[in-house]
């Protein structure tokens, strides 16, 4: 029997383009040969470390009770690695990811001073680092400052990721301001509500595709330094936990060419905060009920706790997507005698449902049936019910659990569905995302003579066809009036 160490380089080759970086380390243990050929695959994406959540307390004092030394070895041991031989080795390397335990945990002041000491000599070799992710700036010392200056010097860095901000703010946006590479994408996270004005990102104005900020007071850039560049290259801006002492509405004026955004927990304190946002480049929107209000069409938008009843009222989406236990949230724009706000939707995906009986007789069947008295009834083309990927926190939920139910159960709901709520519905979809690999129920209106019952008849989609149909449905494009 060939073994594996016996095959042809280029045939290994192939096979190690098929691998996790993880996958590589433990091949190229196997034998000289193998380490030879795999190790350029193993540094390829490089982790140093061991993230731990902070919202785990099990996992951190689990974390403190391992040996002090384990995130500083595995530093040790790469640089050790690279420096031996750079010109062979260092180019390599595209990704580089330090998460807590590489400045964190560590009382002996050599071990500190020599984190710094051993990344400041390894960056300046690693030239063609495309991407690089620091997990826990705060982790920092004074004396690791230094590691600031060698991350400037790079000049093919494309992304950058800087997580829990704190107390290292000046220097990371010192940073962006001094940077030599010109990166398409920035994560700037854990500001610990520390001011921040768009100024430090005006030289990649030009560059930037995608920009994320979490945690800072974003001031007006117009009571600081003069006005602000547009930036009309990003695509996709991402805002979380933000209170910005400027007006929301200037999102659209900074990132006129923006097609995706996502506004978690966005607060506005400026004294023109109730004024409507138009963003006409939009194309989808992922917010929570206390982001601002959207009036110009957006294609799709997701809300990710509840749908605030004037923000529905002001959207015109077409894929609309949020938690079946807020529906009732919505209904209050038609009895109000103001339905517009469904009448573009055609495809309406409820996320996080709960695979009980319980919850579907109780809270799912008949909010759907008073969501059935809206102009969705004869408008609406698709719908999709997902069952929340985790239980509860407080444990197993209520009823009985329909997850296991045969396909017969999932082809009468599709049935009444269509038959008696939404008229024109031609799919419905029951998504079990639970699973490691999701199990999905798709069904389609045949348009053929209903059976005496006036049932509507169906066909389920075939498992090869959903990723297809999903992905339709999920860019269906707006209907122009």
């Amino acid at each position: 029997m060939l073994r594996l160490s016996e095959l042809p380089h280029d045939v290994l080759e192939a096979i190690l383009e098929q691998l996790t970086p993880r996958e590589a380390l433990q091949l190229s243990r196997t034998n000289k040969r193998l380490n030879s050929i795999a190790i350029f695959h193993v540094l390829h994406e490089v982790t140093l470390g061991e993230e731990v959540e902070p919202s785990d307390p099990h996992g951190l004092r689990d974390h403190r009770t391992r040996p002090r030394l384990s995130g500083w070895e595995q530093l040790v041991s790469f640089a050790t690695f690279v420096l031996s031989n750079t010109a062979l080795y260092a180019h390599h390397i595209r990704s580089l990811v330090l998460t807590l335990h590489i400045f964190g945990h560590s009382d002996s002041i050599a071990e500190v001073r020599s984190t710094s000491t051993l990344l400041v000599q390894v960056l300046p070799h690693v030239r063609e680092l495309r991407r690089l992710h620091i997990l826990h700036a705060d982790h920092l010392r004074p004396m690791d400052e230094d590691i600031f200056d060698a991350i400037a010097a790079l000049e093919k860095l494309d992304y950058l990721n800087i997580g829990n901000v704190g107390q290292k703010y000046e220097c990371c946006v010192a940073l962006l301001s001094r940077m030599r590479s010109r990166p398409s994408e920035i994560v700037l996270d854990g500001f610990a509500a520390r001011a921040l004005t768009l100024e430090p990102f005006r030289p990649h104005h030009n560059t930037l595709r995608r920009v994320t900020i979490g945690g800072a007071m974003m001031i007006d850039p117009n009571f600081v330094g003069g006005p602000c560049d547009t930036f009309p290259r990003v695509e996709s801006v991402h805002i979380k936990d933000t209170i910005m002492y400027m007006p929301s509405v200037d999102l659209s004026t900074l990132f006129p060419k923006a097609r995706h955004a996502t506004l978690h927990n966005v607060h506005s304190r400026s004294a023109a905060s109730d004024r409507r946002m138009r963003w006409a480049s939009l194309d989808s929107l992922t917010v929570t009920g206390a982001s601002p209000m959207i009036v110009t069409p957006v294609r799709n938008v997701t809300f990710l706790r509840y749908p605030v009843r004037q923000s529905l009222a002001s959207m015109r989406s077409v894929v609309l997507s949020y938690a079946p236990a807020t529906l009732d949230l919505v209904r209050y724009g038609d009895r109000e005698g103001k339905p517009a706000w469904c009448a573009s939707i055609r495809y309406l995906h409820l996320y996080d449902a709960l695979p009980t009986d319980t919850f579907w007789e109780s809270t799912l069947m008949p909010q759907l049936e008073d969501l059935a008295s809206t102009p969705l009834r004869h408008t609406l083309e698709a719908l999709c019910v997902s069952r929340r990927p985790q239980a509860n926190a407080t444990g197993q939920p209520a009823g009985q659990d329909l997850s296991e139910s045969t396909p017969v159960l999932w082809a009468w709901l599709a049935r009444m569905v269509m038959t008696e709520y939404f008229t024109q519905l031609e799919y419905v979809g029951f998504v079990d995302a639970s699973q490691p690999e999701p199990v999905a129920y798709w069904y389609r209106r045949i348009h053929a003579d209903t059976d005496m019952a006036g049932d509507a008849v169906l066909e389920k989609v075939p498992q090869s066809e959903v990723p297809d149909l999903t992905r339709m449905l999920e860019n269906l494009q707006r209907e122009e009036a």
